[in-house]
C-alpha cells in the first residue's frame, strides 16, 4: 500500500491519545479506549467469580458502510470528511455501540467537522493508522500492545492522524495486510514498529467491544483467556473471508433511511480502498469486518 502522507505527521508526539497504563512498569491498553488511564478503581479481573459469557452472533452484530455506485462523495480513496462527519452523527444517534473509521483521518479541510463529530458522539469512536512504505520520521504515540521482543517482522513506518484528531477519537488500531498487492491473504493481529506492537484494526475492535486487554508474549496474542499463536508477520494465518454482516451503501446510510437496525451495533465506516484479498476485490472495511468475526469465532 503506497500511500502518499504529506508532512502533518511530523508534529505527532509521544504522549497523545491517553490509551495506556504503566503501573507495575507494565504497558497495557486502556479498554476503554477513552483519555483517562485505568484507575485503581478497575475492575479486578483476577476474581474468582466468574460470570458467564454471553455468546453472540458477531457477524449479525456489525454493519459495514461502503461506497456505492450512486455516492459521490469520494476522492483519491477516501470519504470526503464532511460526509464522514455526517455519518458518525447518523450512527451516533442510532445509538450504536461502537464506531470504526476504517480511513485515515488527515488534517485538511472538514477534519474540523469530524472532530467535533467524534467528539459529540455518544459511543465511542475508534479511528485507524496505516502501516506503510517509508522512512520511520517521528515517534509514534504509547498505543502499543507491548514490546516487541524480535519475534514479529518490522513494517517500514505507521503513521496516524493527528494529535487533536487522535485525542477526540476513543483509540487507534492499525491497518495492515499480510501478503502482496496481487493478492493479499490476511490481517495480522499486531503490527511491529521501533520494538513495538501495536494492535492491528481487527484487534483493536474486537478488544475494545470486549472490553479486554490484549497481552502479548512470545509467540502468542492472548485475548481474555485465549492464545491465540502468530506468525513473524503478526498473523495467525488467517482461514476464509467472513460474510454474514450486514452491508450499506454509504448514499443509503446518509440519506437517513438504512435498511439495517444500527443500535447496539458495530459500524464499520469504509474509505473508498479495494484490495485483492484471498482472491475477491474487498473494501478495507470489509477486511476488518471479516477478521473481527474470526477472532471472535476463536474465542
Amino acid at each position: 500500500m503506497k500511500i502518499l502522507i504529506n508532512c502533518l505527521v511530523l508534529v505527532l508526539f509521544t504522549s497523545c491519545f491517553g490509551l495506556f497504563d504503566k503501573k507495575d512498569n507494565k504497558v497495557k491498553l486502556n479498554p476503554s479506549g477513552n483519555t483517562d488511564a485505568v484507575s485503581n478503581d478497575a475492575p479486578d479481573t483476577t476474581a474468582t467469580d466468574e460470570v458467564e459469557e454471553v455468546r453472540v452472533d458477531i457477524a449479525n452484530q456489525i454493519v459495514v458502510v461502503k461506497v456505492d455506485s450512486a455516492f459521490q462523495g469520494v476522492a483519491n480513496d477516501s470519504v470526503d470528511l464532511g460526509s464522514l462527519a455526517q455519518a458518525i452523527k447518523i450512527a451516533s444517534d442510532a445509538n450504536a455501540r461502537l464506531i470504526y473509521i476504517n480511513q485515515f483521518i488527515s488534517a485538511k479541510a472538514g477534519s474540523e467537522q469530524v472532530i467535533q463529530a467524534m467528539s459529540a458522539a455518544n459511543c465511542p469512536v475508534l479511528i485507524s493508522g496505516l502501516a506503510v512504505a517509508g522512512e520511520q520520521k517521528f515517534t509514534l504515540p504509547p498505543i502499543e500492545v507491548g514490546e516487541n521482543d524480535g519475534f514479529v517482522t518490522e513494517v517500514p513506518r505507521v503513521i496516524v492522524p493527528t494529535r487533536e484528531i487522535g485525542e477526540s477519537s476513543s483509540g487507534l488500531g492499525v491497518f495492515e495486510l499480510t501478503g502482496d498487492q496481487t493478492n493479499y491473504q490476511d490481517m495480522p493481529l499486531v503490527v511491529a514498529k521501533a520494538g513495538k506492537l501495536y494492535p492491528s484494526s481487527a484487534l483493536k475492535v474486537l478488544t475494545f467491544y470486549r472490553n479486554e486487554i490484549p497481552v502479548y508474549y512470545k509467540e502468542y496474542v492472548t485475548i481474555g483467556e485465549t492464545p491465540i499463536k502468530i506468525q513473524n508477520s503478526g498473523s495467525n494465518g488467517g482461514g476464509e473471508f467472513n460474510g454474514g454482516f450486514k452491508t450499506i451503501g454509504y448514499s443509503e446510510f446518509l440519506s437517513g433511511s438504512a435498511s439495517a437496525d444500527l443500535q447496539g451495533k458495530i459500524i464499520i465506516f469504509s474509505s473508498g480502498l479495494t484490495f485483492n484479498y484471498r482472491g475477491q476485490n474487498r473494501y478495507d472495511a470489509e477486511i476488518t469486518a471479516s477478521k473481527v468475526i474470526e477472532l471472535y469465532n476463536l474465542l
